[in-house]
């Protein structure tokens, strides 16, 4: 998954990229995620330009602004739910040197993936050595068809 959203001069004027430690933490989660919905998820990704990081660091939010010859950009749904908001998937990790365990969690709103909820910030943190996964939450089961 990509760590840089938008274009170049978006990213030096709004700052569209996730930290290496942040990536790694949204990977755990997808990676973790069955086959068919890791594929749409993924996919999202590839289609996402802009993110936006919340004052608090606490929450990155994703979205597709780009538009193709005027028409906007065709993003594919985690369909079934009967939810337009709901968890996907969350997961604890362990940080060296942190008393606090950190909770991660993806939400989908309307079928698309559209933010990264964190217990705490991350930012400051600048190796994944640091990060270890405890456990994963299969949310998805409870919102999503068993298929996924």
């Amino acid at each position: 998954m990509k760590r840089q959203f938008g274009s170049i001069l978006t990213r030096l004027s709004v700052g569209n990229s996730i930290t290496v430690t942040e990536h790694y933490v949204l990977s755990m989660l997808v990676d973790s995620l069955p086959d068919h919905a890791k594929n749409i998820v993924e996919r999202q990704f590839e289609l996402y330009d802009i993110m936006q990081r919340e004052v608090d660091g606490r929450a990155l939010i994703f979205f597709v602004c780009k538009k193709v010859i005027g028409n906007p950009v065709s993003v594919p749904l985690l369909s079934g739910s009967k939810l337009e908001d709901y968890p996907l998937i969350s997961g604890t990790f362990s940080i060296k040197g942190e008393p606090k365990k950190l909770h991660a969690k993806l939400h989908v709103v309307h079928g698309r993936v559209f933010c990264l909820k964190l217990s705490f910030s991350i930012k400051h943190l600048r190796e994944i050595q640091y990060i270890q996964l405890i456990k994963i939450k299969e949310v998805w089961r409870s919102n999503l068809p068993i298929h996924c």
